[in-house]
């Protein structure tokens, strides 16, 4: 199909001119964040390309991504499409520049470390240091962010746009999006669309008048009043299926005359995904199975993967490509991506459901073979049967592994759940369920109970069995159930504390913790057990935290403030605490800082709050800086 440029295209006017003006308000340094909504073939991907160009030629530099529904569990999959040619092209010198300051939180993104990051709060981290990574981009020079096919986007790369947009008056960013109207969308996405620094742009079908122009430019002759008039109804002014219609009458010799309107109303957008079925019918047999392969493969694929997952010879493949892109069903460009994305959901929608499945296990193994990237492997074998192989599992779990640490847990979660379909085997099932759960409880997710439990009873191990346990006990209280909480901590307690003294100490201060948010009958044993370790010196990490919860348990039984603020101040063990604490909000150290606010202790609760504050803005922590704001009063 035809080309657009901003010059010919048909009744966007008001589309172009909101374009136009956001890119002049960004080059005087207010961002501006506009979303084209519009229904599959209205033309959004073609008004995109215009304001791209217009962006280009007013010296913006355009980044450019199009989500996929093969990689909406990709982390941060549009992120990387916008950002990483722009990064892997510089120097290291020019790299350094770009990701200096808070910038650095999101160098992991484009080159991963292997292991997750510790910190609780990670995924906040990296928005903090893409906001601060654009800001340095901008710096050179304004940029313009072209997002095409929102709804298929990952929830990470939705997520980011979220905290882009309300933050973008005074930086020199203009993203403009587009996504489909009519379709169930994630809460992220109608969050955007819903936002106030969002412009909504929704074009609206062709008018009988321009569906004569587009009818005369595409046929190269005037057509009848009435004909037009046809195509109009056939096709809701719907410029792709428009274009679709046109190719069908003109490929059945249809005069473009009054007295054939008739006809063209039986041609319709509902026979459109017909229409491509049709002509594909009546091409070689090379052609369905190369244009079935690539639907399975996805847009992007190289002709050598489709060419083998089609059982196709090269140079007949490469024949059958150019025919394809003849036919209007594949675009006429070096890799190989459908005309529009209706053709491809008509081309997948034809192939039965247990022929996809196996084309999807094919085309894994395919792509591991041809050194493809862990992350397109693992996106097909999503889509392929489960069939309890371990080598899967692994690969599935390598790509959560890289998702967590590019601070994406919904990824991670996702391709993690597809490793426990698998199923793993009985070796590694338990260490899956583990690291499900750990994704899962940070996205807050209700599945994350079920899932560390599960492990839990599976895992023998007093290393993993208690790192298991703390994060069950955790999700447990978050979701209103601390006594259970309790319960699993005394019940790994008996497995840990014969085999491993130190972390025995620190699930006995989380179980203290946990039993703070308990009912009445928890509170007093569990204060009552601490008390077996009034002895204990301070001299390890577990000690320590013990001595806390003991500290705030004797400060509650206190008689006066002054003797209570005497052994909260005991328990913080001279600001060792903070240091020693997990990165998150809560723990021993907030109790001890709460305890000296009830007994009016403020200089040493201010001290405190100072110093967690500012660990928290070094480490970029955008929930512990809340937290511990809220908790200061500033």
């Amino acid at each position: 199909m035809a080309v657009e440029t901003a010059a010919t295209l048909l009744e966007r006017e008001r589309e172009l001119t909101e374009f136009g003006n956001a890119l002049a308000e960004v080059r005087e340094g207010g961002g501006r964040f506009l979303l084209v909504l519009a229904a599959a073939g209205l033309g959004k991907t073609t008004l995109l390309r215009a304001a791209s160009e217009t962006a280009a030629e007013a010296g913006f530099s355009c980044l450019r991504a199009r989500a996929s529904e093969l990689e909406r569990d990709f982390a941060y999959g549009c992120v990387r499409q916008l950002l990483e040619p722009a990064v892997v092209k510089l120097s290291d010198s020019e790299r350094d520049r770009l990701f200096q300051g808070a910038a650095s939180l999101s160098k992991s993104l484009f080159a991963p470390t292997d292991a997750p990051s510790p910190s609780a709060d990670s995924a906040f981290s990296m928005l903090h240091g893409l906001y601060w990574l654009l800001n340095n981009l901008a710096d050179e020079g304004p940029v313009a962010l072209c997002v095409d096919d929102l709804q298929w986007s990952d929830p990470e790369s939705l997520r980011f746009l979220n905290y882009l947009a309300p933050r973008l008056d005074g930086l020199r960013v203009a993203v403009f999006a587009a996504t489909r109207s009519g379709e169930s969308v994630a809460a992220d996405l109608s969050r955007l669309a819903a936002g106030p620094e969002t412009t909504l742009l929704r074009p609206r079908p062709l008018s009988v008048d321009a569906t004569a122009a587009l009818c005369a430019r595409r046929l190269g002759t005037a057509v009848a009043d009435e004909f037009a008039t046809a195509c109009r109804e056939a096709t809701g002014g719907n410029p792709f299926f428009l274009e679709a219609l046109l190719r069908e009458a003109g490929e059945q010799g249809l005069p473009m005359e009054s007295s054939q309107a008739i006809r063209v109303e039986r041609i319709g957008p509902a026979a459109v995904a017909q229409a491509v079925l049709l002509r594909l019918s009546g091409a070689p047999a090379a052609a369905t199975a190369l244009v079935r392969a690539v639907a399975v493969l996805g847009d992007g694929a190289s002709l050598a993967d489709a060419a083998r997952l089609a059982d196709v010879d090269g140079p007949e493949a490469a024949r059958a490509a150019d025919l394809l892109a003849a036919l209007a069903i594949l675009k006429p460009a070096e890799g190989l991506e459908f005309a529009h994305p209706i053709v491809r959901e008509a081309v997948y929608a034809d192939i039965g459901s247990h022929e996809r499945a196996e084309g999807h296990a094919r085309a894994a193994r395919i792509l591991a073979a041809s050194g493809a990237s862990e992350e397109r492997v693992a996106a097909q074998i999503t889509e392929a049967e489960p069939t309890g192989d371990p080598d899967r599992v692994e690969l599935l779990r390598r790509v959560a592994a890289d998702a967590h640490a590019r601070g994406a847990p919904a990824a991670a979660a996702a391709w993690l759940g597809r490793a426990l379909a698998e199923p793993p085997p009985p070796a590694t099932e338990a260490e899956v369920l583990l690291e499900l759960g750990s994704a899962e409880l940070r996205l807050a997710a209700p599945q994350a109970v079920e899932h560390l439990a599960t492990a839990v009873e599976l895992i023998e191990d007093p290393g993993p069995l208690a790192a298991a346990v703390r994060q069950l006990a955790l999700a447990l209280t978050m979701s209103g159930e601390a006594d259970r909480a309790v319960e699993a901590i005394e019940s790994a307690l008996a497995v840990v504390e014969p085999r491993d003294r130190e972390l025995a100490l620190i699930l006995e201060a989380d179980l203290e913790a946990h039993a703070q948010q308990a009912g009445l009958e928890t509170r007093g044993p569990a204060a009552r057990r601490l008390e077996r370790h009034r002895d204990l010196k301070g001299n390890t990490p577990g000690e320590r935290l013990v001595q806390a919860s003991i500290a705030f348990e004797r400060a509650r039984t206190s008689d006066t403030a002054a003797e209570a603020a005497a052994h909260l101040e005991r328990g913080l063990a001279g600001g060792r605490m903070l240091a020693e604490q997990e990165l998150d909000v809560a723990g021993p150290f907030y109790h001890l800082v709460i305890g000296l606010l009830a007994t009016d202790a403020l200089d040493g609760a201010d001290a405190c709050l100072k110093q967690a504050l500012n660990d928290a803005r070094a480490r970029a922590s955008i929930p512990a800086v809340g937290h511990r704001s809220r908790r200061s009063g500033w």
